[in-house]
């Protein structure tokens, strides 16, 4: 009897490890070039930074902040200077460029794209520029939505339309769209930023069905709270209800979130969580997404069912958490960009 248990278990064992072995597209940064926007600081700056650590060819470094840019360039060789001379996986003769370029702005960023194609065409595009404007659905305007849209929307299609016909012709290269995850669950006070945020999903899932036909992988990440520059200005103003109800999963560094977020991108995953809220989060929220692998869909499947409780938990507090606090005194709204 035990003999067959332990015999059973051992198999199942192997069964788990050769799944998770061979379900995975793997995929390296080493000798690419990655494109990443909203890149002089937050976490697009130490995705840069661990681009240049992975050993990319090239980094293009695109903000609308020429200084912040060319700071954030110079940090970049400062980390590929340090890896070279400490025996690391960084090199010191990677390529970092600066390119100033406002995202929302269509006909630079195609003139930008088709320029790239014809010199040094991005092998992996990292759509990181977004803001966002915090505040009741009740204070905000029509101009606060169309800011979020413009940026966290349209910044990222105007990038794949110029970045992803070179893709496709060379039949392959991997595009990453930078969500949140108040792009899986809305929030309090993120009633403009959640409908940028969950369009990215849209976007991505479509994506990945018409580009992975030619060999491109599409990508999304969901962070959670960053402790970037913008975080912290937007923490000083938002609303006290969304401060509590965002206070559960925690402030990440940004570069434990940019190194989660390149570890998916090279495992091939579709959908990229950081933390283990963001698992949850993932798990509860795939629905009728793409599959990454058959590991992750048996996860998913496994964990749905009892994740939906979970989740009903949470509402019910936030719910109470809201009718506790819904009638104090307002707070001003803020915005912030890359």
């Amino acid at each position: 009897m035990w003999a067959e248990l332990i015999a059973f278990f051992c198999g199942l064992a192997v069964l788990v490890a050769l799944l998770h072995a061979w379900s995975f597209r793997r995929f390296s940064i080493r000798g690419c070039h990655v494109l990443i926007t909203g890149a002089s600081k937050g976490i697009g700056l130490e995705l840069a930074k661990e681009s240049v650590r992975r050993q990319a060819r090239r980094v293009t470094l695109v903000a609308r902040n020429e200084p912040t840019l060319k700071q954030a360039a110079q940090e970049c060789n400062n980390v590929a200077k340090e890896a070279a001379d400490g025996g690391g996986r960084g090199s010191a003769a990677v390529e970092v460029v600066c390119k100033v370029l406002d995202v929302t702005d269509e006909e630079a960023v195609m003139a930008y794209g088709a320029s790239l194609a014809e010199t040094d065409p991005a092998d992996v595009l990292i759509n990181n520029a977004g803001g966002t404007v915090t505040k009741p659905f009740d204070d905000l305007t029509a101009a606060d939505f169309s800011h979020c849209w413009r940026l966290n929307v349209m910044g990222g299609v105007h990038m794949c339309r110029a970045i992803l016909p070179s893709m496709k012709q060379r039949r392959k290269g991997q595009v990453v769209f930078v969500s949140s995850q108040a792009g899986q669950v809305g929030l309090y006070g993120y009633s403009a930023y959640s409908t940028s945020k969950f369009a990215l999903r849209g976007l991505s899932e479509a994506l990945e069905m018409e580009a992975g036909a030619s060999g491109v992988h599409v990508a999304i990440a969901f962070p959670p709270d960053t402790d970037t520059p913008g975080f912290r200005e937007e923490s000083q103003t938002r609303p006290k209800i969304t401060e509590i109800l965002a206070a559960a999963s925690g402030v990440f560094p940004p570069a434990v979130v940019a190194s989660t977020i390149m570890n998916g991108v090279e495992a091939g995953l579709h959908r990229i969580p950081v933390g283990f809220d963001g698992h949850l989060l993932n798990w509860l929220t795939v629905g009728a997404g793409p599959v990454s692998s058959l590991w992750v869909t048996v996860q998913e499947f496994l964990t749905a069912s009892v994740l939906r409780l979970v989740i009903a938990v949470y509402h019910m507090h936030w719910s109470r958490v809201v009718a506790t606090h819904a009638h104090g005194p307002p707070t001003g709204p803020h915005t912030h960009t890359d």
